[in-house]
């Protein structure tokens, strides 16, 4: 049976969901996997997968994997000093991304694989260790959702800056006729502390109820939330980094979830014909007022939209390479 020993910062989590969905896909395919992370931010969360929680060092020497994993193009050179002579693979992200970063990775002989999202791997010159690889949910947890409540506009994120959230309170402010619910989990990391959930709570509270702020909500609530909600409104800053393949998109296109989200580079690409594009929260305010005057045919045709394109990113069509791959080392 082939090992693959997972290297991540923060496990288990709330957000950054992909993760788990990878682990539960490798599990179903006959992949033996555990995780060495240095910290959980909540410690009563029930991991996925037996969690070592000493040197890395150790946990290499006691689990002897085949395969390394991390995400996170920056996270694995610190993590390559302690994983000795074991093949190494990197899944990259977005707020991690330049080729700067990846030519790094990519130099080292340990590393075998690096697994960028596609309009990523194609700013680099072709390299026999980059595939492209799109986000993964899990197929699981979401899928088609019938019942929708259309005057519902939810917005999942982890609790960083980053993540344009004030712009949702500006939608928010532009839309009385419906119901915003914002979910955040305590991400850690530079600004994401207690200090920014609080702010959040704060600025809603000052919102008089236009918009409901829920911290750290978890399965199966979040999962729960994002099947009923009509509308998903993703936001992003497009001062902090490059637009990647957000999760929260995916699993609300996969329920069949309306999708707005903001125009920037990849955005397009990612979406496809399901959703709407925003280029600033006030225009993403008018493309939710202008669902008070869909008919049904127009609701229809949004959800199929959504449920075709979320198809695209199902764990079970996307993670069949990563799979075969992580086996071929062993």
């Amino acid at each position: 049976m082939t090992r693959v020993l997972y290297g991540l910062w923060n496990y288990p989590q709330i957000s950054e969901t992909y993760v788990e969905a990878e682990i539960q896909y490798a599990l179903s395919q006959g992949i033996e996997v555990r995780v060495w992370s240095s910290v959980s931010l909540k410690p009563d969360l029930v991991p996925g997968v037996p969690v070592y929680r000493g040197s890395l060092k150790d946990a290499v020497r006691d689990f002897s994997p085949h395969v390394f994993h991390t995400h996170f193009l920056q996270a694995a050179p610190g993590f390559l000093g302690e994983t000795g002579s074991v093949p190494v693979t990197i899944r990259g992200h977005s707020f991690d991304w330049s080729p700067a970063a990846a030519e790094s990775v990519l130099q080292d002989n340990r590393v075998k694989k690096v697994w960028l999202f596609p309009h990523f791997a194609a700013q680099l010159p072709p390299h026999p260790k980059v595939a492209g690889l799109t986000v993964a949910y899990s197929s699981k947890l979401y899928g088609p959702h019938e019942r929708k409540d259309r005057r519902l506009v939810l917005r999942a994120a982890a609790g960083r800056p980053n993540k344009g959230l004030a712009d949702f309170f500006t939608a928010a402010a532009l839309c009385p006729e419906f119901r915003f619910v914002l979910c955040v989990a305590e991400a850690g990391g530079p600004g994401g502390g207690k200090e920014f959930i609080q702010k959040l709570h704060d600025e809603a509270q000052a919102s008089r109820g236009r918009v409901i702020f829920h911290p750290d909500v978890r399965q199966p609530q979040i999962g729960d939330l994002t099947r009923l909600a009509g509308i998903y409104l993703f936001t992003s800053d497009p001062q902090s980094h490059p637009f990647g393949m957000p999760v929260s998109m995916a699993e609300s296109l996969a329920t069949g979830s309306y999708v707005l989200a903001r125009n920037r580079p990849g955005a397009p690409a990612f979406l496809g014909d399901a959703g709407r594009l925003y280029n600033s929260p006030e225009e993403a305010a008018e493309a939710v007022n202008a669902t008070l005057a869909w008919n049904e045919a127009a609701w229809g045709e949004a959800w199929n939209r959504a449920v075709a394109r979320g198809e695209s990113f199902k764990d079970v069509n996307v993670m069949g390479p990563v799979v075969d791959f992580w086996k071929s080392l062993s």
